[in-house]
């Protein structure tokens, strides 16, 4: 058997390997054209080319799978440039991806399994590389629109942000083609983010910015680039697979542009003074009672998030000691044990040394309500001089003076 093979693979199979791969590349092109062809027989053909490799991929390789590819590459890019101007994005995208599913089935039912890998790189680089730019930036429907363009987002499309994800997750493909930029495939879907995301929170910088001589205004800005953050954040992490690229691109965006923008912001307490009285807002006990536990909690996880971003974290740290002191000394806090969590939450993000003050003024905090308490109310039962004072209210606190920041003194002259 050997022996016939070797003699036909040297003499009758030269003749004829060009007309039957012309013969199996008609076959796939009627196939592609949505006509029925003999499935069975055509796998038996290209078999042939295997077989007479004799154990080696030769044959197969330079008889047949190069023009295929070539002609596959011929055929996509003439789909390609036919669909990308007229269909929207989501459009294309599906239509690609079915393409991709055909050809994956192709090589399944007459090709060999070595063929699918290149194929579908050249189908990728016909139709997701060489018109990416073109179908990304498209106005109406383009990335920036499936991935949510401005706030609420309610035009995003998390589907199609799965979709997008797991055709473009692998590229480039690092075929050589002219007519490629120099920047495609995730790489560059995670630039086209990034200049998004920088852009719509830069805008929200300005807007406030705009608005700095109004009363309040400050949670609400807060608000909206916590809003920002956490809706690409849960994109990329439940319909982009985590992907650490893009958290990378988002952090980049507001650690380098938004929340420390020095070209627009010339005072450097802006943000961090805002940021002090969003978490100053769900640290008061007052407002404990029109907002949900649950609701406090992940909104100052998102605070330590913003916390997390800035350069100079002491411009923070100075409006927070001031505004917790005044919780702890004016019984205005939420609670001790919920002023420890946030700063837990601190810690663990940004490390021990930020917090180091304010866990101190608490301790002190604890220390003053509880044995100096209890020992002035002893000395009030105790001296005879209080007597007189017995039923008169008094609240007293002895702190350490050197843990809480410094206000000033208000100078009382008796009459």
């Amino acid at each position: 058997y050997d022996t016939g093979m070797i003699a036909f693979k040297e003499t009758m199979f030269p003749m004829v390997k060009d007309d039957v791969t012309t013969a199996i590349l008609e076959y796939v092109a009627e196939e592609r054209a949505g006509k029925s062809i003999d499935r069975s027989l055509l796998k038996s053909v290209v078999d042939l080319f295997v077989q007479m490799g004799l154990g080696q991929m030769d044959v197969y390789r330079d008889g047949f799978e190069g023009q295929f590819l070539d002609t596959s590459a011929s055929y996509y890019s003439r789909l390609a440039a036919e669909k990308a101007s007229v269909l929207s994005m989501p459009e294309y995208i599906k239509m690609c991806a079915h393409q991709l599913d055909l050809e994956t089935t192709r090589v399944a039912n007459y090709l060999h399994e070595d063929t699918e890998e290149k194929l579908v790189k050249v189908v990728k680089k016909e139709m997701l590389e060489v018109h990416q730019a073109a179908v990304m930036e498209k106005p109406d429907s383009g990335l920036v629109v499936v991935f949510g363009e401005a706030l609420p987002f309610a035009d995003a499309d998390p589907s199609m942000v799965a979709l997008v994800y797991k055709l473009y997750k692998d590229l480039p493909t690092g075929l050589e083609d002219e007519r490629l930029p120099e920047v495609t495939g995730k790489p560059a879907l995670t630039q086209m983010l990034f200049e998004h995301i920088k852009k719509i929170g830069t805008a929200e910088v300005e807007a406030q910015k705009a608005k700095s001589g109004e009363e309040g205004g400050g949670k609400e800005f807060i608000e909206r680039l916590v809003a920002i953050h956490k809706h690409y954040a849960t994109m990329f992490d439940e319909h982009c697979e985590g992907d650490k690229d893009f958290h990378d691109a988002l952090k980049r965006a507001y650690a380098g542009h938004i929340i420390n923008n020095k070209d627009i912001l010339t005072d450097p307490h802006f943000v961090p003074r805002l940021l002090s009285e969003y978490c100053d807002f769900f640290l008061l006990k007052a407002n404990s009672r029109t907002v949900e536990p649950e609701d406090a909690h992940n909104s100052l996880a998102s605070a330590v998030t913003m916390y997390s971003y800035l350069e100079d974290k002491d411009y923070f740290n100075h409006h927070y000691k001031r505004s917790l002191a005044n919780r702890l000394l004016h019984d205005t806090t939420i609670g001790t044990e919920q002023e420890d969590q946030f700063l837990t939450m601190v810690k663990q993000r940004c490390g021990a040394m930020w917090t180091r003050n304010q866990e101190a003024m608490i301790r002190d905090i604890k220390m003053s309500d509880s044995k100096h308490k209890d020992n002035f109310e002893a000395f009030r039962k105790v001296d005879a001089g209080c007597a007189a004072f017995e039923k008169t209210a008094v609240a007293v606190r002895l702190l350490n003076e050197r843990m809480w920041p410094a206000f000033k003194e208000d100078k009382l002259t008796a009459p």
